[in-house]
């Protein structure tokens, strides 16, 4: 009502009315709209990051295992000792 319904004292009310509606209309807006399309853009960030961890850890796991079943398909073909004598 200070800032659209200007009495007596409007001259010196409006501006200071004017200026708090414009204030919380702006904080209501920002916080209704901006801040979670932030949030969206660094959490989707956050989530490609963890993808691309848990991708490269699968990766390394497999590469580490073919290296094992590859280390026991030649040992098991080299001739044991045991049996050379």
């Amino acid at each position: 009502p200070m800032a659209l319904f200007p009495g007596e004292t409007g001259a010196m009310t409006q501006p200071i009315g004017l200026t708090v509606l414009g204030g919380m209309t702006f904080g209501s807006l920002m916080t209704l709209f901006v801040m979670p399309a932030i949030y969206y853009v660094f959490n989707s960030s956050k989530e490609r990051k963890a993808a691309k961890k848990a991708a490269k850890a699968e990766k390394k796991a497999k590469k580490a295992q073919k290296k094992t079943e590859k280390l026991a398909i030649v040992s098991a073909l080299e001739p044991k000792e045991e049996e050379n004598k």
